[in-house]
């Protein structure tokens, strides 16, 4: 291998030969390409029905933002990268084992189940020597190789995190449940206008309205949330924190997310008492958890950045009348539309405002924050500061866009919808801001039909 990179690599230094530009990229595309094909037609049905469909899509769309990224970086490289026959011919020979691992499971007697460990192994060991050899035909040299097999092995082991995302929220709730239980009885006594009941040991509220604490609620997958904002906050701005000290955001983090979970848990029950059990449990329960996990993210990192314990300098001040300071316009523009006097007529709208504000607020500043200032650029070049706020390119403007409706859920379509309209907004001016006030907009009128109509699940 390191002789036919060498080899490889001083015919790139010499020039290339005309007319073969992206020669080897287009080869591995098109294999790719007919693979699937082939793949599609004869287990798209069976793929189609796995419960990890979504989440090895965004795990697919990350790596190729990646790989996309890492060749613009070296792309006079990658233009002139010869073909290796021998690794194209271990590809396919990879690819006939695939085929026949997913012929195996799917046809197979006995038949094995996708959570099996022998049908991960099977399918596991030919994909990842096909995924090597088509990522190590494509580059010009041995460092650029390790790049991009290194890429997609993290891509895949966070793939196969969140595969088992299940089974860990059963684990951790299994050891904070009690716990967890515990503290909402604590914080529910003082609010809750009657006694606290609890006929099982996860179900608690009053006679009048009480619920059933999941798993789910465990407040895991914030906790995996917070610990992925962290590190990459602690990653891209290594350089302006204190290490080791600034390692201690992490466990203060986790700590926070979780004891948000517990007032989320019990908001959730207070709502249901004081004003209605629809909106508790089809709107509030899963948008509070997003409130929670932005409130908690945010406050971490704006109060960091101003300690001299983590930070090596403070944050300069943001001059509100420049427009490098996009968000404090986003304030002006947003509270500029808001009409507080209508709403606060009805008593029980008025209790929610403060829940509406940070909906139609909060979360969209930190999502376009994320996907239309970080992701889009990150797309581009792996050095985001280089990019130009607004830089359009076909591939961040899809890529963004799928990501940010792929963690809509159901309405994942909708949302790749709205992440368009979104990025359309932000190429207008070249300002992030567009995107805020757009996204903050879209939200406020939902939370208008949503409160004209009842339609509380709409929130989620």
């Amino acid at each position: 291998m390191s002789a036919m990179h060498s080899d490889r690599q001083s015919r790139h230094s010499s020039g290339g030969e005309p007319g073969q530009a992206w020669r080897a990229l287009a080869i591995i595309a098109a294999i790719l390409a007919i693979e699937a094909c082939v793949v599609g037609w004869f287990f798209g049905g069976w793929l189609l029905t796995s419960p990890g469909k979504k989440i090895a899509a965004i795990a697919l769309v990350g790596m190729v933002g990646g790989m996309w990224s890492h060749i613009a970086q070296h792309r006079a490289e990658y233009r002139s990268a010869r073909v290796s026959w021998p690794l194209i011919a271990g590809q396919l020979l990879s690819f006939a084992g695939v085929f026949a691992a997913l012929g195996m499971l799917t046809n197979g007697s006995p038949r094995l189940a996708l959570d099996d460990w022998r049908a991960t192994l099977a399918i596991a060991l030919p994909a990842a020597a096909c995924a090597a050899c088509s990522l190590t035909a494509i580059a010009p040299r041995r460092a650029l190789a390790q790049s991009l097999v290194g890429l997609a092995a993290l891509s895949t082991a966070l793939a196969v995190v969140a595969w088992n995302i299940g089974n860990l929220t059963e684990g951790f709730w299994n050891y904070t449940g009690d716990t967890t239980i515990r503290l909402v009885e604590f914080l529910l006594r003082p609010f809750a206008g009657g006694p606290i009941v609890r006929p099982e040991p996860f179900i608690i509220g009053t006679d009048a309205f009480r619920v059933r604490i999941a798993p789910g609620c465990s407040g895991f997958h914030g906790i995996g949330l917070i610990t992925a904002l962290l590190v990459g906050y602690l990653w891209w701005f290594r350089g302006l924190h204190r290490f080791p000290q600034s390692l201690l955001l992490l466990p203060v983090g986790i700590a926070l997310v979780w004891l948000a979970n517990v007032v989320r848990i019990t908001s959730l029950i207070l709502v249901g008492i004081w004003i209605s059990p629809a909106i508790a449990v089809d709107g509030f329960h899963s948008t509070a958890g997003w409130i929670a996990f932005l409130t908690v993210g945010l406050g971490i990192i704006w109060t960091a950045s101003r300690m001299p314990f983590f930070t090596l300098t403070q944050a300069p001040p943001i001059d509100a009348t420049e427009d490098t300071a996009p968000l404090a316009v986003d304030h002006r523009a947003i509270a500029a539309g808001v009409d507080v006097e209508y709403p606060a007529n009805t008593p029980a709208v008025a209790c929610l405002l403060p829940f509406l504000a940070l909906t139609a607020v909060t979360v969209p500043i930190a999502e376009e924050l994320f996907f239309r200032g970080f992701v889009i650029r990150r797309c581009i070049a792996e050095d985001t500061e280089s990019v130009p706020e607004g830089q359009f390119s076909w591939f961040s403007f899809l890529a963004s866009s799928a990501a940010f409706g792929f963690l809509h859920g159901d309405a994942w379509l909708a949302g790749i919808v709205a992440g368009m309209l979104f990025a359309a907004a932000l190429y207008g001016r070249r300002r992030l801001c567009d995107a805020v006030v757009a996204h903050a907009t879209t939200n406020a009128l939902l939370s208008g039909y949503v409160l004209a109509t009842g339609s509380w699940s709409q929130w989620g």
